[in-house]
């Protein structure tokens, strides 16, 4: 008879939930993933600065990092809490993020998984840019 196949293992996947603070303000509300629905379904806000970014998932683990013009690349961070600016989020008060990198292990046993993103500025409207 003919080999049994291999079963495929079901497609990963877990929830990113993240945020921006508006240049020296205050914090934007959490996003949990991304849609093109509705208006939570990005982080940031439209013709503002953001100088602060926090990123967690459900399972796996996430390193991101962000770019400013002041700054260059900043340290990486490994968790997301607002409430730690110093190891909780990445960014520097005052300065506007400009860039982002991200990086998402996935769990040991799980199908591997990767993180996409999107960012644009006024200018860029529309344009999908990633950051390698």
């Amino acid at each position: 008879g003919n080999p049994t196949p291999d079963p495929v293992p079901p497609a990963f996947s877990t929830n990113v939930h993240y945020s921006l603070r508006v240049c020296g303000g205050q914090w934007l509300s959490e996003v949990t993933n991304f849609n093109n629905t509705d208006y939570n379904g990005f982080a940031g806000l439209p013709y503002h600065e953001h100088d602060l970014l926090y990123i967690k998932v459900d399972e796996g683990s996430l390193r991101y990092r962000v770019h400013t013009v002041e700054s260059g690349w900043l340290d990486w961070v490994d968790k997301g809490d607002p409430n730690d600016p110093v190891n909780g989020c990445a960014g520097n008060p005052g300065e506007a993020i400009d860039g982002v990198q991200i990086y998402y292990t996935t769990p040991a046993g799980e199908s591997l998984s990767q993180s996409y993103y999107r960012s644009q500025t006024v200018d860029l409207a529309g344009l999908v840019k990633r950051l390698l």
